[in-house]
């Protein structure tokens, strides 16, 4: 069943009726059926695909996100922890065109990181096609940096461990470059030994950036390609700005992620949690993170929105 079809059969939907009789009885079942059944695959969809995770600080309590090492340890906020004794990231008010609660690194010396672990579902089956990770992040001054990665049971160590730029696992990155007019994105693949594809953008090019401005940055993850190594691209879009479609970074273009070589826990079929460290600032004008999204396959959501909204018409026309 094409989207050509359902788009021509809920036509047909309004067409068929007039008052309380159908002009075609028979040709108008079929349709229904045809539109239960659609209905139905999109309900099913969350088994098949999982389901989308959102998360945004809005219900933690301001200070520290994180202080040990821990799943509920005390001190630490839902689920959130760090390892290793690192600087936790702290819950505060988000400044801009985001006043609600957000993570965000109040010093000058050092970076703050946290991990959360979402629970025992993976957020992705390891079989998607158009698999997307999302975090907001706004744009500190000075060279601000934030890392975003996708982890598994046990893999904490890794995240922490190592150069940050030739990071284990599938990671994205953003930073205001140290020129102050540009930004800095990098996508992270390959391996336990692997390496980052970076790309400048500055942001007179970005339609007018500036410090302060909050970027939604978007990976998408093909898990099947290069024989399930994956594939993956980096996009982005200046929410501060309005800007409602994303922009590729086509030099980093599509890279390799190199799935097969890592630990298992890094293996997408077991991500189930989120590792961020967050850069210094400058000036009072501190990095910040907000919207964190894995989004499974959004075509198959899109289907699932379709398919309710399919079966209220439905109820509605049988109702009236």
């Amino acid at each position: 069943m094409n989207m050509k079809f359902i788009i021509k059969s809920t036509r047909q939907l309004f067409r068929l009726r007039r008052g309380n009789k159908y002009k075609n009885p028979m040709k108008m079942n079929h349709i229904k059926a045809s539109l239960l059944a659609l209905a139905a695959a999109g309900l099913f969809a969350p088994q098949m695909f999982g389901a989308v995770v959102t998360y945004d600080f809005e219900g933690l309590t301001a200070g520290a996100l994180a202080v040990n090492g821990t799943v509920g340890g005390v001190g630490n906020q839902d689920r959130w922890y760090t390892y290793a004794s690192q600087p936790s990231t702290v819950v505060a008010t988000g400044t801009g065109i985001d006043t609600t609660k957000v993570a965000t690194n109040v010093t000058f010396s050092t970076s703050s990181y946290g991990i959360r672990n979402f629970g025992a579902t993976p957020f992705y089956s390891g079989t998607e096609t158009s698999a997307e990770f999302h975090v907001d992040f706004r744009l500190g001054a000075g060279s601000t940096a934030g890392y975003f990665s996708l982890l598994g049971n046990g893999n904490a160590t890794y995240a922490f461990g190592g150069s940050q730029t030739t990071a284990i696992g599938v990671r994205m990155t953003i930073a205001t470059a140290t020129n102050g007019t540009s930004v800095d994105f990098g996508l992270a693949y390959g391996g336990t030994a692997g390496s980052t594809a970076t790309q400048n953008v500055t942001f007179a090019s970005m339609g007018g950036a500036s410090i302060g401005d909050w970027i939604q940055l978007k990976m998408v993850m093909d898990f099947t390609a290069n024989t399930n190594d994956g594939a993956g691209t980096l996009w982005y879009k200046d929410l501060t700005l309005g800007q409602t479609s994303f922009t590729q970074l086509t030099t980093i273009g599509t890279r390799n992620l190199g799935l097969t070589t890592e630990t298992a826990g890094f293996r997408a079929a077991n991500w189930n949690q989120v590792f961020m460290r967050v850069g210094t600032g400058a000036g009072g004008a501190f990095p910040a993170v907000d919207n964190i999204a894995m989004v499974p396959e959004p075509a198959t959501w899109a289907l699932l929105a379709f398919s309710l909204t399919s079966v209220m018409v439905l109820r509605r026309r049988r109702n009236s």
